[in-house]
């Protein structure tokens, strides 16, 4: 059972876009050091953590589309700070393969991996798809959230996420926290009061979750659901991992526009407990770019790393499905939009 929260916040149909395109990786731009093929075909959805002097990039790859259907994999590369003062254009980074398809719950891919730290460990979480994704005749649990952890030198895959008590066909858009307690976000496409629904849920995640050494199965429970599509959107889906400011957490949300199917970006608020506090009353990223506007998947912005250098946002983001984008807003601008539209 699910309980529904959300607040009585209402965004427009529209456009503002205040952040401010900083570069963009294409896979030529990432040199592959452990695999035969030098550089990927895509780079998109990347999940993102910031050290010392550093973007620690987590991308998520193709190495072409030669086979159907293809699979996707995670290639880790890191981007100097000093670099987002120039044109990343030209620039080739030594990056390496950080975790690849090899269970039968990911066996068809790993796709869209969030970072994270929790509990001092490095954490990505990605939607694993499994053995039985392609097979018509398995109805549930086809794409699972699966939790690797970063230990000794590699990642070490130490589950799969299901939501106790849900039947559900598929679970994206995860990743795992540490706000009141370990907590899972997760966009579950599920059976929910007669009908087929896209969710975004925060669930919550036994505290020894991480301490399996042999991977299993990881039952999250009590979901709370704390915000909902508008009427001019087909779906929303969680987009960054919190990041903390103040009491708060700041978090980019995706939206694919029902009418014209356009993936969008809008930002809110939310206290400890899970509870929006603030939501952007419109959207305020956009696909512009031409990277953004044409690509394996045209026009889409698909924010899913967040970080706070100085003053700004840094948002990294899968621009059309084939590329990472990197962008900046003033941390006081988008504050002040959040608090013209609070609770």
């Amino acid at each position: 059972m699910l309980i529904y929260d959300v607040p009585e916040l209402k965004r427009e149909n529209k456009v503002v876009d205040i952040i401010r395109r900083v570069g963009v990786i294409s896979g030529k731009n990432v040199h592959l050091t452990n695999f035969p093929i030098d550089h990927p075909t895509t780079i998109f959805n990347p999940g993102l953590l910031i050290e010392e002097d550093v973007l620690e990039v987590y991308g998520r790859i193709t190495v072409g589309y030669y086979m159907h259907p293809y699979a996707s994999a995670i290639a880790k590369f890191q981007i100097p700070l000093d670099d987002l003062q120039g044109d990343l254009s030209n620039n080739v980074y030594s990056g390496e393969l950080a975790v690849i398809p090899d269970t039968e719950h990911d066996m068809w891919g790993v796709e869209d991996p969030r970072a994270t730290v929790v509990n001092g460990r490095k954490v990505l979480v990605y939607c694993g798809l499994t053995r039985d994704f392609h097979n018509p005749s398995v109805k549930y649990f086809r794409n699972m959230p699966t939790v690797a952890i970063y230990e000794n030198g590699e990642w070490r895959k130490v589950g799969q996420f299901r939501l106790k008590g849900a039947k559900i066909f598929g679970d994206k858009d995860a990743f795992l926290v540490e706000m009141n307690g370990l907590k899972l976000f997760q966009r579950p496409t599920m059976e929910h009061e007669g009908k087929v629904k896209d969710l975004c849920v925060i669930s919550k995640v036994p505290e020894n979750a991480l301490e399996s050494s042999t991977p299993k199965e990881i039952e999250t429970y009590d979901g709370i659901v704390p915000i909902d599509k508008e009427k001019f959107e087909h779906k929303i889906g969680w987009g960054t991992p919190p990041l903390k400011i103040g009491k708060e957490y700041l978090l980019f949300l995706h939206a694919a526009g029902l009418e014209d199917a356009v993936y969008r970006a809008f930002a809110v608020l939310m206290d400890e407990g899970g509870k929006i506090t603030a939501v952007t009353p419109y959207y305020i990223m956009a696909p512009r770019e031409p990277y953004e506007k044409y690509g394996d998947r045209p026009h889409v912005v698909f924010p899913s790393g967040i970080g706070l250098l100085d003053d700004e946002v840094i948002v990294v983001y899968g621009a059309a499905d084939s590329f990472i984008g990197i962008g900046k807003v003033d941390l006081s601008e988008i504050m002040s939009i959040l608090d013209s539209n609070r609770i």
